[in-house]
């Protein structure tokens, strides 16, 4: 083994059911929550962090890569590295890989990992169909026009 990983700290937002406590919430809102007060628990100097990587099983339409978002949103260095993967229930476990091995390759020295999802502020994709009579009906420039099928 080349070296060690350890995992310092870690923090979460308590478990609900979607469509109560976090209702109003987004995943962004929620991961926002947690990397700061990560940040504020640790006392960690934000310019020592080499990377942070989130996983996400749903993304929103308005914040497709919610890693750079939860750094720009946080006060972290802009030019933080920062990215989001996808593996279905296993998300947030490759976030954390991910970090792990970017720190065993001497790539980073540490790191921030992590996943938040927001079943409550899922993204509704509709038919093709409807998308495309949604569309009509936003460009037509007359009421009847917008009522047409």
């Amino acid at each position: 083994m080349p070296g060690r990983v350890g995992i310092i700290a870690g923090c979460r937002t308590p478990f609900a059911k979607a469509g109560t406590a976090y209702r109003d919430a987004t995943a962004l809102d929620l991961a926002k929550g947690c990397v700061r007060e990560l940040v504020e628990r640790t006392e960690v100097d934000p310019a020592r962090i080499d990377t942070l990587v989130m996983g996400q099983v749903v993304a929103s339409p308005q914040a497709p890569n919610l890693a750079r978002e939860v750094v720009l949103a946080t006060g972290l260095p802009p030019s933080l590295p920062a990215y989001t993967v996808n593996r279905a229930c296993a998300s947030a476990n490759q976030a954390i890989v991910d970090v792990a091995m970017s720190i065993l390759g001497r790539h980073a020295e540490a790191g921030i990992a992590g996943g938040a999802e927001s079943l409550s502020d899922v993204p509704v994709l509709h038919s093709r169909r409807l998308a495309r009579a949604l569309g009509d009906a936003s460009r037509a420039k007359t009421l009847p026009a917008r009522l047409e099928p």
